[in-house]
């Protein structure tokens, strides 16, 4: 069986420096598309880079609030779209700010080589900073057809398998992952990633990344590839070239989703329950938190 040739863009972002960001995004999609890929996926915040993580609350909020954008009328939206249109390919991303009337979300992304918003996935499991910083959770599971099936997973939602089965269960034939960047890369997210694949028997990509400054690497979370047999077969990392760190990787891998199963899509009601189950851990946690 013939996969999907996905390019896994593992780089480096600067804090708050949307123009440098975003140009690096073209140089990398371009080189994705010269290595051959039909599908390139880019990390989450791309755009700003992981501020969220890196920048004090008040810094973030000033963020969130002048930074978010309309989708499909922000300007980011509007790169991604003419890039993918132009290099003739697919570009799914990780999660950057949605504003939505009063409220904003954390969303991923997915555009075709024809210049069209193919979906958007808002992150359903928000972490306690991000619900401190008023983001909205989202309500429904995505996955995007390309030739395979790609079930989109958003940073926390890794720790709740419901997410994963439910995409699973909407069809998805491979898990893309997309990982939040922090100071200090938490060696558990190897497990969640593993388990997340092996339980649904899913191929698994997930995209991390890194932060610069001033041309070093402040932090760094991998990229993995994930079988459901043999488990992590991939970590990629900023590797040093000459003696110096390269701030960019392109990585080309050929993704042979799992083979179709008719008992395997149930309808809207199984993944409904499904989801009520992660809305009710996710209340259930905030309760605690604030005792």
């Amino acid at each position: 069986m013939i996969g999907v040739k996905v390019a896994i863009v593992h780089t480096a972002f600067k804090l708050n420096a949307k123009k440098h960001n975003l140009d690096k995004v073209k140089r990398l999609v371009r080189e994705a598309r010269e290595k051959g890929a039909t599908v390139t996926i880019l990390p989450g915040m791309f755009n700003h880079g992981p501020v969220l993580s890196f920048f004090q609350p008040s810094q973030c909020s000033i963020v969130i609030r002048n930074q978010a954008e309309k989708i499909p009328l922000g300007s980011t939206v509007s790169l991604l779209l003419n890039l993918a249109a132009t290099q003739g390919l697919f570009i799914i991303t990780g999660p950057i700010i949605e504003r939505a009337g009063p409220r904003t979300f954390l969303t991923s992304l997915a555009v075709s080589p024809t210049g069209i918003l193919l979906a958007k996935y808002r992150k359903i499991a928000l972490n306690p900073e991000d619900e401190e910083y008023g983001f909205t959770s989202g309500k429904s599971v995505t996955v995007v057809s390309i030739k395979e099936s790609f079930g989109l997973l958003a940073e926390n939602d890794l720790y709740y398998p419901e997410i994963a089965r439910g995409l699973l269960l909407r069809g998805a034939t491979a898990l893309l992952a997309f990982l939040r960047v922090y100071p200090h890369f938490d060696l558990r997210v190897k497990r969640l990633l593993e388990a997340r694949s092996i339980e649904n028997r899913l191929p698994l990509v997930a995209v991390g990344g890194a932060v610069m400054s001033q041309d070093k690497i402040l932090a760094e979370t991998p990229s993995f590839i994930v079988d459901p047999s043999e488990g992590i077969v991939e970590e990629i990392r900023l590797n040093e070239i000459l003696g110096e760190q390269s701030d960019s990787q392109v990585t080309l891998v050929e993704i042979k989703g799992a083979p179709p199963a008719h008992n395997r899509r149930r309808n809207s009601s199984d993944i409904e329950r499904i989801l009520r189950v992660v809305y009710k851990s996710l209340k259930q946690q905030a309760r605690q938190e604030k005792r």
